[in-house]
């Protein structure tokens, strides 16, 4: 009677291993996923609209004037930003991106969220459902709908902010 406990234990200790293993490949395979996720290009670009121009009268006669189809700050502001948007702006900056790790984004209430490499130093960024209208902490910066931690020790922070901002 002994030996058949002793030997069912043995069996669910090692489903527990099994079980582990398991979990561990999960969240291996499941961060692949996500990273090859971050790099799928987006459709949802809108097409680039062409400056219009616009005539104005004027005394002495007609001043041509560029509208630019560009939208004001509080536009850019509540328009919703992915964390792809970042990822290929820090790119076009020049920055190299490496490997994205997710976080668990849901512990301070973002929709996703990751750790980033950025010419080999790390920085968090995470992604809201709405714009945040005012940064969450003074360990933070927020631009619509995302927000970043500050990380001035990163010696290529003043670019990489640069680039957040200009989203």
């Amino acid at each position: 009677m002994i030996s058949m406990q002793r030997n069912l234990e043995r069996q669910l200790l090692d489903f527990i291993k099994m079980i582990d293993s398991l979990v561990k490949q999960l969240s291996v395979l499941r961060q692949s996923i996500m990273t090859l996720l971050y790099r799928l290009p987006r459709d949802e670009t809108p097409p680039i609209e062409l400056p219009k121009e616009k005539i104005i009268p004027h005394k002495t006669g007609h001043i041509s004037e560029n509208l630019s189809s560009s939208p004001s700050r509080h536009e850019r502001r509540s328009k919703r930003l992915e964390l792809d948007d970042f990822m290929d702006a820090l790119e076009k900056s020049g920055l190299s991106v490496g490997q994205q790790m997710h976080q668990m984004s849901y512990m301070i209430g973002a929709e996703t969220g990751c750790k980033v490499t950025v010419n080999e130093g790390e920085i968090s960024v995470y992604q809201y459902n709405a714009p945040l209208e005012l940064n969450r902490s003074p360990d933070t910066v927020t631009n619509g709908n995302l927000m970043m931690y500050k990380q001035e020790e990163h010696k290529d922070w003043d670019s990489i902010l640069r680039v957040f901002k200009s989203l």
